[in-house]
């Protein structure tokens, strides 16, 4: 399941001056309004992120796609690599990758009982705050490139609060509707 590369990694180009391009990520706060309005489906996207990363600082082929969409068998691996980039660029970590991984699963779980319980099930993304932070403190200590906050969400971060508005619209509908 990993084999070399053969591609320049994306996310290691430079530009024309040979410095290596900024990333905008969203804030926590904007992470944590995206993963509540998808309904925990942004969270998937930023693990497809994180294994692509990976993957391609590695130099192996890590499936990232598979990974992300199977998150609940790979995110213990997932949460494990960034706990040790950030060590490798000399950050401290704050978080237990098991702990979070098990706490991750329990509350998954709640997502099988009855309703609203299942409710509770939606604020798993809590759980991936200290690794989301960890990841972006690690890539800006390591000096690969230039990490920023974004100030406003992007053109497809917007359409994904419309979406998310909508969904979370028709589920409120359907549980205090008839």
């Amino acid at each position: 399941m990993q084999e070399p590369l053969d591609h320049q990694p994306d996310w290691f180009k430079k530009n024309d001056e040979g410095n290596t391009m900024p990333i905008e990520v969203p804030t926590e706060n904007q992470f944590i309004l995206l993963s509540v309005l998808t309904i925990g489906l942004y969270p998937i996207w930023w693990m497809y992120k994180c294994w692509l990363y990976f993957q391609e600082k590695e130099q192996v082929r890590l499936y990232p796609v598979f990974r992300a969409i199977f998150s609940i068998v790979f995110l213990f691996g997932l949460f494990n690599r960034i706990k040790s980039l950030a060590q490798q660029n000399g950050e401290e970590v704050n978080f237990s990758p098991l702990f979070l991984f098990l706490g991750y699963i329990a509350i998954s779980l709640t997502g099988y009982l009855p309703e609203p319980y299942f409710l509770f099930a939606f604020f798993g993304y809590l759980l991936l705050l200290p690794p989301y932070r960890t990841f972006y403190q690690a890539l800006r200590a390591g000096k690969t490139f230039t990490v920023q906050w974004q100030n406003n969400f992007n053109q497809r971060q917007q359409a994904l609060v419309l979406f998310g508005g909508f969904l979370w619209l028709i589920m409120i509908i359907g549980l205090f509707g008839p």
